[in-house]
């Protein structure tokens, strides 16, 4: 978190804002409050292998 590394769906331009990916990708595990929620509990993340950054 000490890094500005993009991570989470709403900083993907697949995102289109309403919680769904574009191109059909499950968004649920890498929304910004769920995967901030995973790192704080357990130190990890799940990087979306489609991210393309904004």
């Amino acid at each position: 978190m000490k890094y500005d590394t993009r991570f989470s769906c709403e900083d993907c331009t697949h995102f289109d804002g309403e919680k769904t990916c574009t191109i059909g990708y499950d968004t649920r595990h890498h929304l910004k409050a769920v995967q901030n929620h995973q790192y704080e509990l357990a130190g990890n993340m799940a990087f979306c292998r489609f991210i393309e950054i904004v």
